[in-house]
């Protein structure tokens, strides 16, 4: 075992991890300035021979870890946005942030200082570049550490991003090895296929803490949807926002708004991405919600909703409304290509909006009984 590292030291050697970073950041903006001068292209190449191999150490290390040797520490890259890390940080109290590391001396040190907090077990959330080695490294300090793995993707990811497939592949390869002990999928069709192939592997569902809020009836006067999320591929914004708008009374909310002339932008309130306690804030004045992604596990966001009360559409690739046929049947678009089909979803929610609150009201206790038996089941 590694031995405790003093907090004096350990900062040390976050300090110095977060000064390579700021070195990076600022040669790589010089980098593309330089790039807009043909003439500069021998001190582009100059800056990228003295400080590419040592920024490439540049790993970021961020400490969440509050408790005294505690029995989980979680691992999740800080550069991840949206629901990965923030599921991380629901899912486990104590957590290190680890941005991509890019050598195996690097693997060792951050393994270090894990195992100076003595933990009993680790879970590498999400499979960052060279979060393999850091298994690797934690395991030959502490043989007797338990490793876990949560994958938060869909089959589909690795069509579009085939670069990911390495790190994912030397997970699988070490839970078949049984160098990580259980590896955890939040899409219930990865579990199950790496199941049937004799993997150790877990349904997880991402865990919420109800919040008791009131719920707000329907004005329609003013119809106010949310179609959140960043515009990317799979998040398929254009659809959703043109279906919110195809109705006449509303007023569409998202992070960010996709540049399109047929867009309406005057009904089209773009606020950004905001820290999650002021992204919740929006939700209080908002009507439905929109998560209708191409792919999908478990959104958070439509948990979120519906602790507001909120009914949120999602696509027919996700196992939130499993449980509760009704809210299921309102609530899942198949027509996630149409927007006149999704239009007709919407439609129907305003109809029959009481009846959906009611529902869900009555589903979110059922919803948390499944999330916290699903990760209690992975991580004990």
């Amino acid at each position: 075992m590694t031995k405790e590292l003093t907090e004096l030291e350990l900062k040390k050697i976050i300090d110095r991890q977060q000064k390579i970073i700021r070195n990076y950041e600022l040669t790589g903006g010089l980098v593309s300035v330089f790039r807009k001068f043909p003439f500069m292209g021998y001190a582009v190449r100059f800056l990228a021979t003295i400080f590419g191999s040592k920024t490439k150490a540049g790993t970021r290390i961020i400490n969440n870890v509050k408790n005294k040797k505690p029995e989980i520490i979680a691992v999740v890259n800080p550069n991840y946005s949206g629901g990965v890390r923030s599921s991380t940080f629901e899912m486990v109290q104590d957590v290190v942030e680890v941005s991509d590391i890019y050598s195996r001396k690097k693997a060792i040190e951050i393994a270090e200082i894990i195992c100076s907090f003595g933990p009993q077990k680790v879970l590498i959330s999400g499979y960052a570049n060279g979060h393999d080695m850091l298994a690797e490294e934690l395991k030959r300090l502490n043989p007797n550490l338990r490793l876990f793995v949560l994958i938060h993707s869909a089959f589909l990811w690795f069509d579009v991003y085939p670069a990911e497939n390495h790190v994912f592949e030397r997970f699988i390869n070490m839970a078949s090895e049984g160098t990580i002990e259980k590896i955890g999928f939040c899409k219930r069709d990865l579990a199950e296929y790496f199941k049937d192939k004799g993997l150790n592997s877990y349904f997880v569902m991402n865990r919420f803490y109800p919040q008791k809020h009131t719920f707000r009836s329907l004005s329609k006067d003013k119809i106010k949807i949310g179609v959140f999320g960043r515009n990317m591929w799979h998040r398929n914004l254009t659809n959703q926002i043109i279906a919110s708008l195809w109705l006449k009374n509303t007023e569409v909310h998202t992070n960010e708004t996709p540049e399109h002339f047929f867009f309406d932008k005057k009904r089209v309130i773009a606020h950004g991405f905001l820290p999650k306690i002021d992204f919740l804030k929006i939700f209080e004045g908002l009507d439905i919600i929109m998560y209708i992604s191409l792919t999908e596990c478990f959104p958070m966001s439509a948990i979120e909703s519906m602790q507001y009360g909120i009914p949120c559409l999602v696509s027919d690739t996700s196992d939130v409304y499993k449980w509760n046929k009704r809210l299921k049947s309102w609530l899942t678009v198949s027509t996630i290509d149409s927007p006149v089909g999704i239009s007709k979803k919407i439609n129907e929610v305003i109809d029959n909006y009481d009846d959906i609150q009611k529902e869900i009201k009555a589903y979110l206790p059922i919803l948390k009984e499944k999330t916290e038996k699903s990760i209690t089941e992975f991580l004990k």
